[in-house]
């Protein structure tokens, strides 16, 4: 398994969590430019599915 924490020296990085999800969607809504020509825009019922597919740990 992959060590993610040392995929980088210059920023701190993580495993995502189900608490990140409203920060995430956050940082999707101040780029809707992106998600007119990509659609769907994300949605916490989107973030969720994607759950699904690739379980948080």
């Amino acid at each position: 398994m992959i060590n993610f924490e040392k995929l980088s020296t210059k920023f701190k990085v993580r495993t995502l969590v189900e608490t990140d999800i409203p920060m995430i969607l956050e940082v999707y809504k101040s780029n809707p430019l992106y998600f007119e020509h990509c659609p769907p825009s994300p949605t916490k019922e989107i973030s969720a599915m994607c759950n699904l597919v690739h379980p948080i740990q």
